[in-house]
């Protein structure tokens, strides 16, 4: 008990303890999320709300991050006509035929997301995803029987993507597609911390986006494809980038970043606004 004190006050002397809150933070699902069975997944329902007018999001753990937002804008008294839905798997794309033998419980995820949301009779539609890491050039995962790390397996998915997205448009859906947060294992909040020989310190390095062009390319690829289908594209990065560097502390010196590819729920509850124009 007297050394987990004492580690406790000199986490928080040095400061520590905000690293490791937020490197040790999740909140999805919450009790407040009904647990629906459907064809081998879970689709989730927010349970206070239940109303005509529904909203889906689809997607992994990188739509997961959002919940803590939707959570706080759904408690709010204009939305109570709304219906909110999750339909997410860590590690499963929200990408027509697109696989990965790493990943054999994804298979059957997309035509089940869809089947709900024709069942459901979802009225907004909100894609969201690691899209980086499933069709950057070093990707596990295969279009078909192509490799979604060559042009013409990314190029496959890409347009698959749209089509089922102009799919939705054309039965009358309202269709988002959130973009790629920054990735870089600098964003992890343990990799900022820095022993000195009697102390620690927290040290941030901002990303530069430089180190983000290919990542950026896949956006762009990604956006004209979607906006082309009639997608209203949201960017996060026009929110957590000022010019070319993204911060990994608030000013207040809080972490953004729960680790290399997700933001903290804390962050995300008070800061994702980007966010709320999928609930308006």
């Amino acid at each position: 008990m007297i050394a987990s004190d004492q580690f406790t006050s000199n986490a928080q002397r040095y400061g520590l303890d905000r690293i490791i809150n937020a490197a040790s933070e999740w909140s999805y699902p919450t009790d407040d999320l009904e647990s629906l069975g459907w064809t081998g997944f879970v689709l989730r329902k927010y349970k206070p709300l239940n109303g005509p007018h529904s909203v889906l999001f689809f997607g992994d753990s990188n739509m997961e991050m959002y919940w803590p937002r939707v959570q706080a804008i759904g408690a709010q008294d204009q939305l109570k006509q709304d219906s909110i839905y999750f339909f997410t798997y860590g590690g499963c794309p929200p990408i027509p035929d697109l696989t990965d033998v790493q990943h054999p419980y994804c298979v059957g995820f997309v035509d089940a997301a869809k089947a709900a949301i024709r069942d459901k009779d979802i009225k907004t539609v909100v894609l969201g995803a690691h899209w980086w890491g499933y069709l950057n050039s070093a990707s596990p995962y295969r279009y078909k029987d192509q490799s979604a790390s060559k042009p013409d397996g990314r190029t496959g998915a890409i347009n698959a993507l749209a089509a089922m997205a102009k799919e939705f448009i054309q039965e009358g859906r309202t269709v988002f597609a959130i973009m790629n947060i920054p990735y870089s294992g600098l964003m992890s909040p343990p990799s900022m911390i820095r022993r000195k020989l009697t102390s620690f310190e927290i040290v941030p390095s901002p990303v530069e986006l430089t180190t983000q062009r290919e990542g950026l390319s896949l956006t762009e690829t990604l956006r004209a494809a979607l906006a082309a289908a009639g997608v209203k594209v949201i960017d996060p990065i026009h929110s957590l980038c000022e010019k070319e560097r993204c911060p990994t502390l608030t000013p207040a010196g809080d972490p953004i970043y729960r680790d290399a590819m997700h933001l903290r729920p804390a962050f995300v509850r008070s800061s994702a606004s980007f966010l709320d124009q999928t609930l308006q």
